[in-house]
């Protein structure tokens, strides 16, 4: 709804000398005193249109300014609509968060209907179609079902359901989390999310879109982030960070790109976020072909979740296997595996040895955590559309660093749970606002983000910040700063990833915040 403003007096005295002033010029005979017919029913309404013209025409000019729009968190703007329009840009929508359920079964067989409901952290999750657990593949396929293998976890059985938000807009849950089953299930004798639930959007607000906008007048040099950002609007996935740096691993010739002949050298390597929390997916690989007591090797399909962090565990004939070897390699001979790796050329070996009393039936379920969109968004810059631009550049899973963090605050009124819950909403978001590559976290910013908010809250020290990030070689590190300020740019581990790789990933449920006196 547009808004509109009423004039103050002194623009309306303003408004009205000048129409007395005209009246006076192109009438000089006409009574304008105070008081007077013509003052009480021509000039004064008369200077109170001019007024509020004039003042709603200088209100709409600065609410249409792109620099109060990008300051802007209204979803429901036409105006901001409009302006947006003008560099070809329209409001994204909001989208749906969505995880993988495991259900621990006592058969092997079981039918879900479409909307099937669970519940996790207050939120109310379902599955988008019919689910089929079944023992064994099944060749035909349906729209309207997924069709899910049943995997032998000792006595019982386990199948992972794909599940949906019921409600649009962002929602964070992480793996792990408690989670029930709507509707109690005979055949169902657990319940676990073994896969956060994540990747929704809330509708945009004025500020995003205006970000987006300034992509669209932005050179487009060939590499810049500018330029592949610009690009990435049109994708096929949701980017929503990315980092922009030279490799190090393989040349780059960019010679046909003038006439002079000159390499500038470097490949140009694109870290990309797709959504808060990576992913965890669950490949089962059938052991037909293999011997009791010898080492089996699987190749991950190159064509499944590219870009993977690492393999989190290997499930065979029911049991967890506590010894297993993982090896990243390259597809490409032009690549090796370091420059490869986090990319679709990334190749991704299991190794482990076969158990005992292995049958045709037996499968390896092999659990994986990633980042999803990686080769869509390669295939995008691929394309011929975006040859020029996209021309040797590798598309690679940027690396999510998990935080925790706890604080305390001040203020001179009791905050209820509810105020609570928004000083997390706002620090979660500021954390999360941070580019991909900022590679520093200064509990300062998150401070002055809380106080534009609330002016009479403050934050203070101590701050502990607790972070987990997949290493190099696919091993999980931990650490932690209590100096309020995490800082990736000097690593201490030759596995840690370069800070330009990394972003920051912070859920509300991961925030403690204790009000003191």
């Amino acid at each position: 709804m547009t808004e509109y403003i009423t004039p103050t007096t002194d623009e309306f005295s303003n408004a009205e000398q000048v129409v007395t002033d005209v009246m006076a010029t192109a009438s000089p005979q006409a009574m304008t005193k105070a008081g007077s017919a013509i003052r009480e029913l021509v000039i004064r309404p008369i200077s109170y249109l001019l007024a509020w013209i004039s003042g709603n025409i200088d209100h709409q000019f600065g609410q249409t300014s792109v620099s109060t729009l990008r300051n802007s968190q209204e979803t429901e703007n036409p105006l901001a609509d409009a302006v947006a329009s003008n560099y070809f840009v329209t409001r994204r929508a909001a989208t749906r968060s969505t995880g993988v359920v495991t259900l621990t079964l006592n058969t092997s067989s079981l039918s879900l209907p479409q909307g099937t409901l669970f519940t996790a952290e207050g939120a109310t999750l379902r599955t988008s179609r019919q689910v089929v657990v079944t023992p064994a593949a099944v060749a035909e396929k349906f729209d309207t079902i997924l069709y899910v293998i049943a995997i032998a976890a000792g006595d019982e059985y386990l199948a992972a359901i794909p599940v949906e938000a019921v409600e649009t807009g962002a929602l964070e849950i992480p793996a792990g989390a408690d989670i029930t089953l709507q509707r109690q299930v005979g055949a169902v004798t657990g319940v676990e999310l073994t896969s956060p639930v994540t990747g929704g959007l809330d509708i945009e607000t004025d500020a995003q879109m205006m970000e987006r906008a300034e992509y669209n007048t932005a050179g487009a040099g060939i590499g810049s982030y500018n330029g592949l950002r610009k690009r990435l609007e049109g994708s096929p996935v949701t980017v929503l960070g990315m980092c922009v740096v030279a490799g190090e691993d393989a040349p780059l010739f960019r010679a046909r790109y003038n006439t002079l002949g000159i390499n500038p050298g470097g490949r140009v390597d694109m870290y990309v976020k797709t959504q808060l929390q990576s992913s965890t997916a669950t490949l089962d690989v059938n052991l037909a072909d293999a011997a009791e007591g010898e080492d089996v090797t699987i190749e991950l399909p190159a064509d499944k979740y590219q870009g993977l962090y690492r393999v989190i565990n290997v499930l065979v004939k029911g049991e967890y296997l506590a010894d297993y070897s993982v090896s990243f390699g390259s597809s490409s001979p032009l690549n090796p595996s370091r420059g490869a790796r986090l990319s679709e050329q990334q190749t991704c070996t299991v190794t482990f040895q076969a158990p005992a009393d292995l049958d045709s039936e037996d499968v390896a379920s092999i659990t994986v955590e990633y980042m999803p969109g990686i080769k869509d968004l390669q295939d995008y810059v691929n394309s011929p559309e975006n040859a020029f631009l996209g021309q040797d550049v590798l598309v690679k899973s940027a690396v999510p660093v998990t935080l925790g963090l706890d604080c305390a605050l001040v203020c001179p009124r009791q905050l209820d749970d509810a105020d609570i819950a928004d000083v997390k909403r706002i620090i979660a978001a500021t954390v999360n606002g941070l580019r991909v590559g900022n590679g520093y976290l200064n509990f300062s910013d998150v401070q002055k983000a809380v106080q534009i908010v609330y002016p009479d809250i403050q934050l203070r020290l101590p701050c502990t910040i607790r972070a987990r990030m997949v290493l190099r070689d696919g091993s999980v590190d931990t650490f932690y700063s209590d100096t309020g300020v995490l800082d990736l740019t000097t690593p201490v581990n030759s596995e840690y990833w370069e800070y330009q790789m990394c972003f920051f990933s912070l859920i509300e449920s991961h925030i403690r915040i204790t009000q003191i006196a």
